[in-house]
C-alpha cells in the first residue's frame, strides 16, 4: 500500500530541510564568531581605556619599545585639563576592517565618557581625533601636526602626540593661529622643520623627501629610481616602435629600366604615280 500523496511530499520537504541546515552547521558558527569579534574589537579597547587612558598595542613589540612609548604618551596627556583618550593600533585588523573615525566614536560609545579620543599607528603623522563634551580646537591641533615637514612615515606616534598636545596645551586662539601659520608656509614652499632651519623651496623638500638616513628616504630613493627606469624603457620603446612604421609605411620609388632609343623608321609613300616614275627611269636605262 502507498503512502498517501501529501504525507510522502510532507516527508521529502523535511528531509531537504534538514540536509539544508547539517550543510550550514560548519559555516555558520565561523561566520558569528568573526562578526562577534569584529563587534566586540571596539568594547575590548573600551575596556582598556578604562583602566587606563592610553592603549599601545603589542603587536608594536617589534617596533616600539611599548613600555617607554606608553609612558610618554601618558606624560603629554596628563598635561592637559580634560580628559584623553589615545590609541595606537594597526589600521588594519585581522578581519579586513579599517580603523578610522568610526571605529574611534564606537570605542567612545562603549567607554561612555567625554574628552578627546585619539587613533593612531605606531608611525607618521596621520590620525583620527573625535571630541565629546569638551571645547578645543581639535582640528587646527592634528592637521598642524600632520603639515610639520620633519614629520614623515617614519616618525613614532609618541612624537605625533606630544605635537599634538602642544596645540591643545596651547589653546583655541594659539592652536588656530599655529594652523594658519603652518598652511602658508605650506603654500608659500618655505617651511621651518621645528628644529632650527628652514626648508625652502622644491628642491629642499624633495632632499628631505628622499634623505638617504631615513627609511622613508630610502624608500622613497628606490620608488624614484624604479619610476625613471620605467619612463626611460617606455620612451626608448616608443622610439623604436616609431621608426620601425616609418620604415615600414614609406613609399618605394618605381624602378627605371633604361630602354635603347629606337631608329625612326620611314617608308617612301606607294602609289600610282610612284609606278610611273619607275617605268620612265627604267626605259631610260634601256636606251
Amino acid at each position: 500500500m502507498s503512502p498517501p500523496p501529501g504525507s510522502l511530499r510532507a516527508a521529502v520537504t523535511a528531509a531537504l530541510a534538514a540536509i539544508a541546515a547539517f550543510a550550514a552547521l560548519p559555516v555558520l558558527p565561523v561566520a558569528a564568531q568573526e562578526t562577534q569579534a569584529v563587534q566586540t574589537y571596539p568594547a575590548y579597547l573600551a575596556e582598556q581605556l578604562a583602566e587606563d587612558p592610553v592603549y599601545v598595542s603589542d603587536h608594536f613589540a617589534g617596533v616600539l619599545d611599548l613600555s617607554d612609548s606608553r609612558s610618554r604618551i601618558t606624560a603629554q596627556v596628563e598635561r592637559l585639563e580634560f580628559p584623553m583618550y589615545v590609541i595606537v593600533a594597526p589600521r588594519l585588523t585581522s578581519y579586513g576592517e579599517m580603523l578610522d573615525d568610526g571605529f574611534l566614536a564606537a570605542v567612545h560609545d562603549r567607554l561612555g565618557e567625554d574628552g578627546v579620543y585619539l587613533l593612531l599607528d605606531h608611525s607618521g603623522a596621520t590620525n583620527y581625533a573625535l571630541a565629546y563634551g569638551v571645547q578645543v580646537p581639535l582640528r587646527e591641533a592634528t592637521m598642524e601636526a600632520t603639515m610639520v615637514p620633519s614629520f614623515d612615515y617614519a616618525t613614532p606616534a609618541p612624537d605625533v602626540v606630544e605635537r599634538i598636545v602642544d596645540n591643545l596645551a596651547a589653546g583655541p586662539a594659539e592652536a588656530k593661529a599655529r594652523y594658519e601659520r603652518r598652511q602658508e608656509l605650506y603654500r608659500s614652499g618655505a617651511d621651518d622643520t621645528g628644529d632650527g632651519y628652514e626648508r625652502d623651496g622644491f628642491l629642499a623638500e624633495l632632499a628631505a623627501e628622499l634623505d638617504p638616513e631615513s627609511s622613508a628616504g630610502i624608500r622613497n630613493q628606490g620608488l624614484l629610481i624604479g619610476a625613471v627606469i620605467s619612463g626611460l624603457a617606455t620612451i626608448a620603446g616608443g622610439a623604436l616602435l616609431h621608426r620601425r612604421y616609418r620604415l615600414g609605411s614609406a613609399p618605394t620609388a618605381p624602378r627605371q629600366v633604361r630602354t635603347p632609343p629606337s631608329r625612326p623608321v620611314t617608308s617612301a609613300p606607294s602609289g600610282p604615280g610612284n609606278r610611273s616614275q619607275r617605268r620612265r627611269r627604267a626605259k631610260r636605262g634601256r636606251k
